[in-house]
């Protein structure tokens, strides 16, 4: 039981430590473990992009048996939901998800100035010069 939770511990530490350009996102969801029942999911995920992968923990409580568990996913990012596989470790059984998210990003675009700044006003005139 240890050596599966150490390794994939260490995958997804490996996973976590590159360079992401998207920003993570919080989800509510419903999943699914084979031999382990249905549960209601919370998580935490590396992407919120539609159209792209992500990475993602889950915490899940599941209603038949009163039992949690934790779980790690891969899944798809859709508009407003992320559709997942992944492994929970406490009940020892794979897993599929769907599970809402927030999809609307919360910074404006960046656009370029529309008109560029005034130019700076003339300096004082200078005197008039006298010729010798």
């Amino acid at each position: 039981m240890i050596r599966p939770l150490l390794l994939s511990t260490s995958v997804f530490a490996l996973l976590g430590a590159t360079p992401a350009s998207a920003d993570g996102v919080l989800s509510l969801g419903i999943t699914f473990a084979f031999g382990g029942g249905t549960a209601a999911s919370v998580g935490v995920w590396s992407n919120d992009e539609s159209g792209e992968g992500a990475v993602g923990l889950t915490g899940n409580y599941y209603f038949g048996t009163n039992q949690i568990g934790v779980g790690a996913n891969v899944g798809v990012v859709g508009d407003d939901a992320i559709g997942s596989v992944g492994y929970d470790f406490m009940q020892q059984a794979p897993t599929v998800g769907l599970h809402v998210i927030d999809g609307s990003s919360d910074a404006a675009p960046m656009s370029p100035p529309t008109n560029p700044p005034p130019p700076p006003p003339p300096g004082p005139p200078s005197p008039p010069t006298s010729p010798e």
